[in-house]
């Protein structure tokens, strides 16, 4: 069937091509003159003008209305098909989701991770030297230190696998900040969550002995720090690296502390218990109430290398919270703080100071742990700025009481 567009062509060139008046002569000549071919049907006319005089190819009034009626029924046709054509197009779509999450999953496989769901971590003595091989992962989880891009380094303690680069400014304090996420193989508290912030920072111009001072020390207030509201309950002794941190400070009815660990010692870490408040928005806090986090920690600075390492968990905190008279309402399931000397070109030096997260904030619903994980994310930036200037004014006066190098 002839499309529209060239049924008009060929009406208008048949319109065009017939001769309008000619004589009995001309007559004579016109199909010569037009192209017009002579047979039985189409004889040479004697005289006066014949009939109907068309082109070969110009199709007849009445085909060109067979054709308009039959294009319009086949654009009705195809307006009634859409529908159906939008259910098909949907229904690929689908299968093509489909085939990517089986084809995700697939690679997931193939690299090695766990088919089954993320497990919840479970810890059968809390001591440092556990959460530390927390940290590490130890081939099982690589969304704290690896994801940090840190490692051991030469000599006692962690550094960042490669120097990170900035632009300095040369303003002793200024702090670089960087954030990114990783995804965790074991789930943090009721809602599960797998997600781990990390954040890192490259103070310019301050040693690291004196950003670890401001990070340990209570002794500076907590009009720097943003990410702290109030500090409800501190307790801190010296413990040797298998010692269980909970056992530490509350051994149980019947049976003496254990006997601390000197400051110097090559294998003590300096381990604390806390609870504090944590600053929130005054409508969240007036729909939803004070929130508390009750955590152990274990921390320990190498003077010969200027690296520092806190290591930091929420799990088994039920006695600190009871004796703090509150109840906690998020699971900080890991966290940790890294320090190392940090060297860049033209001759700068400072420190980079590493923030990992992963943490349950037992948000109301769901839906809104990414904009808690971004509340948090600006949090720990204003809180590594705040970091770099606080270390500055100490470096200035020289002392840093609570790191014993």
């Amino acid at each position: 069937m002839l499309s529209r567009c060239w049924k008009r062509r060929a009406s208008r060139h048949a319109f065009r091509e017939r001769p309008r008046s000619l004589s009995a002569a001309g007559w004579a000549q016109a199909p010569r003159r037009f192209g017009f071919p002579y047979s039985a049907t189409n004889p040479r006319p004697p005289s006066g003008p014949p009939a109907t005089v068309s082109h070969p190819m110009a199709p007849s009034r009445c085909a060109l209305r067979k054709g308009f009626a039959k294009a319009a029924a086949a654009r009705d046709t195809g307006k009634a098909a859409r529908p159906a054509r939008r259910a098909c197009l949907r229904l690929a779509l689908l299968v093509a989701v489909g085939l990517l999450v089986v084809y995700a999953a697939a690679a997931t496989l193939r690299r090695g991770r766990p088919g089954e769901a993320p497990a919840e971590q479970l810890w059968a003595v809390l001591s440092p030297e556990a959460l530390l091989a927390d940290l590490e992962g130890n081939q099982m989880n690589d969304a704290y230190l690896r994801a940090a891009e840190w490692g051991p380094g030469e000599g006692p303690g962690y550094a960042p696998l490669k120097m990170r680069e900035v632009k300095a400014r040369g303003v002793a304090g200024h702090a670089h900040v960087f954030g990114w996420h990783a995804t965790s193989r074991t789930m943090c508290g009721p809602a599960r969550a797998t997600t781990v912030l990390h954040m890192e920072a490259v103070v310019e111009g301050v040693d690291p002995v004196f950003v670890q001072e401001v990070l340990m020390s209570p002794d500076y207030g907590l009009d720097w720090n943003p990410g702290i509201k109030d500090v409800l309950l501190r307790k801190d002794r010296f413990a040797p690296a298998v010692q269980g941190i909970p056992e530490a400070f509350y051994p149980g009815e019947g049976r003496a502390a254990p006997l601390e660990a000197a400051a110097k010692e090559p294998s003590s870490f300096h381990i604390l218990g806390q609870v504090t408040e944590i600053p929130l928005p005054g409508p969240i806090e007036l729909t939803y109430g004070r929130r508390f986090t009750a955590d152990w920690a274990a921390h320990r600075f190498e003077c010969d290398t200027k690296r520092g390492y806190t290591v930091a968990t929420s799990s088994n905190t039920s006695q600190l919270a009871l004796e703090a008279g509150v109840q906690t309402g998020q699971d900080l399931c890991h966290s940790s703080v890294l320090i190392a000397p940090w060297q860049g070109t033209a001759g700068h030096n400072g420190t980079v100071v590493h923030f990992i997260s992963h943490v349950d904030p037992h948000a109301p619903t769901r839906a809104i742990l990414p904009f808690i994980l971004k509340g948090t994310q600006v949090t720990l930036t204003a809180m590594l700025k705040s970091v770099g200037m606080k270390a500055r004014d100490i470096q200035r006066k020289g002392s840093h009481p609570q790191i014993h190098c």
